[in-house]
């Protein structure tokens, strides 16, 4: 992209008032969008696929666009003419724990992530760009990167999915762009954003305490979070406290193909549901890909503070006792079928349905926020 200087010279008067108005627009609180612009438009993406991305006003002057999908998804929809695959089935989870029990959703380790990023060959230069196929590959990539320390000035996200890309009126390719050289950039050199994260722990405190700053907010349909559907995990229901907003709400006619919506109208459904700059949302779903949507809406969009359960129910729902085939002994303090930390409550085992059980968990352990606590120190330990 070109950048140009604006050569009109503004009289020291007209400046000023412009400038207090600015101020006093801040100081009210009216401007409900985050001091960084990270989502962008296809006709954006495309001046800058075509005419490269130049220097920005932050000094990173490299692109990296990704498209987050899978290798089938990639090389036979197409991408975004120099994305690199960002692969949904390897890059965006892991199995880990965070300290009870071991859940296969959860946000990639160190190693991993770097491995990642060396090899698209992002550097300290580097911004990055997340195309994809769907909006919940997308927040999910997008909390990814957040969560490991990239802040929002190296993050930039097209809202809409390549089908948005299509119907601007731009070509995508399946040629698979060359290889890029490798980096040995480390997110040691970044600040890790671990608190974007919300462990097991941290949701059973704020089902507990109901904290009034605190909204809790199930991404899921309405029948997962009354409890009719059944679930693979040992309980169904909905977490204390929670309020139940779909993502698909979020998004242009419903659908995960398409964009988010104006900023104004996520504002008015925010409102509704008793969301604002004042309070931190708790958001998750079943296995933290829906919830990503809703992260990214908050966090990218409306600059709101917002925490993302990454286990989600797949882990929250199997911290049961284990005479209803859940993962823990009846005095476990992590249990969560519990009416202080659940609510809508359904045993899978006595509605008929299978529950894929968890036969290893640590029905005692010391915490429940190891992930947490791993990732915020890992770059302490001389890796920096």
């Amino acid at each position: 992209m070109i950048y140009l200087k604006n050569k009109r010279i503004f009289p020291t008067a007209a400046l000023v008032s412009i400038l207090l108005t600015a101020a006093l627009i801040l100081q009210c609180g009216c401007d409900q969008q985050p001091e960084v612009a990270v989502m962008i438009t296809p006709e954006a993406l495309n001046d800058w696929v075509t005419n490269g991305y130049g220097v920005d006003s932050f000094g990173y002057s490299k692109m990296v666009i990704v498209d987050a999908t899978n290798q089938s998804n990639y090389t036979g929809g197409g991408f975004v003419p120099g994305a690199y695959l960002l692969d949904t089935d390897s890059d965006l989870n892991a199995e880990r724990s965070d300290g009870v029990a071991n859940i296969a959703s959860m946000v990639p380790a160190k190693d991993d992530v770097e491995a990642l990023i060396q090899g698209l060959g992002i550097d300290q230069e580097t911004v990055i760009v997340i195309t994809g196929d769907n909006m919940l590959a997308i927040g999910r990539a997008y909390f990814i990167f957040r969560y490991w320390g990239f802040p929002k000035q190296r993050l930039k996200v097209m809202n809409g999915t390549n089908a948005t890309y299509v119907e601007a009126g731009f070509p995508l390719e399946k040629a698979v762009p060359p290889e890029p050289e490798r980096s040995d950039f480390s997110v040691c050199s970044l600040t890790q954003n671990s608190s974007l994260r919300a462990s097991i722990s941290d949701m059973i405190e704020i089902a507990e305490d109901a904290d009034p700053e605190s909204v809790v907010i199930d991404v899921r349909t309405s029948n997962e979070y009354s409890g009719i559907s059944g679930a693979p995990e040992a309980f169904v229901g909905h977490i204390k406290t929670a309020v139940n907003l779909n993502y698909t709400g979020l998004l242009v006619d419903e659908s995960s193909s398409n964009p988010l919506l104006p900023s104004q109208d996520i504002i008015s459904i925010m409102d509704a549901t008793g969301i604002d700059r004042t309070k931190t949302a708790y958001v998750y779903c079943h296995t933290g890909w829906r919830a990503s949507v809703m992260f990214l809406a908050l966090d990218a969009v409306m600059g709101y503070s917002v925490k993302l359960y990454d286990g989600s129910w797949a882990e929250w729902g199997q911290m049961a006792d284990e005479e209803k085939l859940g993962a823990l002994k009846a005095d476990s303090p992590w249990r969560t079928d519990t009416q202080e930390r659940s609510e809508a409550i359904s045993y899978s085992v006595d509605m008929g349905s299978a529950v894929q059980q968890i036969t290893d968990a640590d029905s005692f352990a010391p915490r429940a926020d190891l992930i947490n606590e791993t990732d915020s120190t890992v770059c302490k330990t001389g890796d920096r």
